[in-house]
């Protein structure tokens, strides 16, 4: 596929924390399929909420695609953490 989306989000517990390490695993979970679907040079968008590891995915995303842009719409609340990792150019091992 060319585009793979992921705007899941965990039920929220209320703790911060425990909340960021369900959206980091949701993600981690949507970055498998999207390597098992995306072709070279595909696209892939997934919500995180922003906290402790977040910047390790980042460093991941950047292994696997040609660009990683982080990205918080207009739309959402100023004091929200979620926030969408924009990937453009996916690197398939051949």
């Amino acid at each position: 596929v060319d585009v793979v989306v992921s705007d899941m989000a965990p039920n929220f517990s209320g703790q911060h924390f425990i909340d960021h390490v369900k959206s980091m695993e949701l993600c981690e979970s949507s970055l498998n399929f999207a390597e098992q679907a995306l072709k070279f040079g595909g696209t892939f968008l997934c919500k995180f909420l922003m906290g402790e590891s977040d910047h390790e995915f980042r460093n991941l995303l950047k292994t696997k695609f040609n660009r990683v842009r982080h990205e918080k719409p207009q739309a959402v609340h100023k004091k929200s953490t979620e926030g969408y990792y924009m990937c453009l150019g996916y690197k398939k091992n051949k």
